[in-house]
């Protein structure tokens, strides 16, 4: 089998490299992903391509090649330790790793079954210990081609800036690209029967893909899942990652409210959330005099006036 490195560090060649050859992550991947029935003798070559780190791990973009005809491709992504202040935990790293690890192979096969294309196909998770006993953690999925929003936002402001586009125009497509993420995160929340959310949502997190009808937003990152029920968190993560002002929550926010649960059930869980933060802010207040949620408070009471 050929190998084609793109931006991969010697080391990691040749974790993956082994990872390649002596387990079966190539084949049960094209079957899982693709539906493509190939033993894994068929393959000729791989061009490996190192695309991000962050949240924890290194991501791969992976092309098969059987005969120098492409095949397929596939997402693959290496868990990195995650380090924690150990006097606030009585487990190991390694227990705390494989937890979340677990967590996140399983909310990956919750989403493909109840939502599927919310997130990429799970492909297939594998683990081995080197050498030096350290644990190597790898899980597999669809690859998704597309923009993030953070990359449709910037050329946004570039077409405004060029004047290719009018300040009216720029802003409400903004809103309704933001409107769309929060949407999916929103659909996300509810196809993990609202008991689970995700601590970062931010807009690099949401890949945008084109078409006919639009575009369709896929999140590409389980890193931070926190097991609550609380409407309160999901809106806070949703306020950190786009906004506090006044547009951002009616527009954005209680619009994919409408968007996901529809105009009845989202008033209704809007009522109840706007009442949790005015009882928090007023609770904030008697303790020490601070006011917490103003201006999502005000922007709230606005929408549902």
């Amino acid at each position: 089998m050929k190998f084609e490195w793109n931006n991969v560090g010697q080391r990691e060649q040749f974790s993956l490299e082994r990872l390649f050859l002596e387990t079966d992550l190539l084949e049960v991947s094209l079957r899982n992903i693709q539906g493509i029935a190939m033993d894994q003798n068929e393959i000729s070559a791989l061009d490996v391509r190192h695309i991000a780190t962050g949240g924890a791990k290194r991501v791969y973009k992976v092309l098969f090649a059987d005969h120098e005809t492409t095949r397929g491709t596939i997402a693959l992504k290496m868990m990195l330790d995650v380090r924690l202040d150990h006097s606030n935990y009585r487990v190991s790293f390694d227990e705390i790793n494989d937890r979340s690890t677990a967590m996140m192979n399983r909310v990956a096969l919750q989403l493909n079954h109840k939502q599927p294309g919310l997130y990429p196909i799970f492909g297939g998770y594998w683990e081995w210990l080197t050498e030096s006993g350290k644990k190597v953690r790898v899980q597999t999925e669809e690859f998704i081609e597309g923009k993030t929003l953070g990359t449709l936002r910037r050329e946004l402001e570039d077409q405004f800036v060029q004047r290719s586009l009018s300040f009216q125009e720029y802003d409400q497509e903004k809103l309704r690209l933001e409107r769309q993420a929060v949407t999916a995160y929103l659909h996300f929340w509810d196809a993990l029967d609202r008991q689970m959310f995700i601590n970062d949502t931010a807009p690099w997190n949401v890949i945008f893909t084109k078409r006919t009808n639009g575009y369709h937003a896929t999140i590409v990152d389980l890193h931070g899942l926190t097991e609550t029920d609380s409407l309160i968190y999901v809106f806070q993560q949703l306020l950190h990652a786009y906004g506090f002002q006044g547009d951002i929550v009616k527009e954005v926010i209680c619009g994919a409210f409408i968007a996901t649960f529809g105009e009845e059930e989202a008033i209704s869980l809007l009522r109840d959330l706007k009442s949790a933060l005015q009882r928090n802010a007023d609770e904030e207040w008697k303790k020490g005099g601070v006011r917490l949620y103003q201006s999502p408070l005000k922007a709230l009471g606005e929408f549902l006036s």
